[in-house]
């Protein structure tokens, strides 16, 4: 920065002098870097009036800290419920293959209905595979 400059941001007085000023060195750049100037200029003027700016300036490590330790727990408890999920998934798919198996031995004199049992179980299966229950999770 020469003389002439620093001299000048010295002696600012006033937020009308400052312009001046800056201005003055503004008309100075060449064309392509006051385009750059004005762009980053707009964007700082409209990020200002932005209430989301606002809370960033207010920002401190201990916030920061605060919200990777939740997130953390957040993570954990959805980690959580998931396997929980699964675990419940499996119990239930055993409470129904035990009842078969209940059904199936009761009945292993009478194959009719033991056979009619499994279509049945075999075609509820196959409608949640087919789209009720697996198709309509994946998506």
């Amino acid at each position: 920065m020469d003389d002439d400059v620093k001299n000048a941001l010295d002696n600012i007085k006033t937020p009308a002098q400052e312009t001046d000023v800056l201005n003055g060195m503004f008309d100075e750049l060449p064309e392509e870097e006051q385009r750059l100037i004005r762009k980053i200029t707009t964007t700082m003027s409209l990020t200002s009036d932005n209430p989301t700016a606002e809370i960033l300036k207010k920002l401190n490590e201990k916030h920061i800290d605060t919200f990777l330790k939740d997130s953390g727990e957040n993570m954990r408890l959805s980690f959580k419920e998931r396997t929980q999920a699964r675990i419940i998934s499996i119990v239930i798919i055993a409470l129904v293959l035990a009842f078969l198996v209940f059904i199936v031995f009761i009945f292993r004199d009478n194959p009719d209905i033991v056979e009619k049992v499994i279509y049945a179980t075999g075609g509820f299966v196959a409608g949640g595979i087919g789209g009720f229950g697996y198709a309509k999770s994946k998506s």
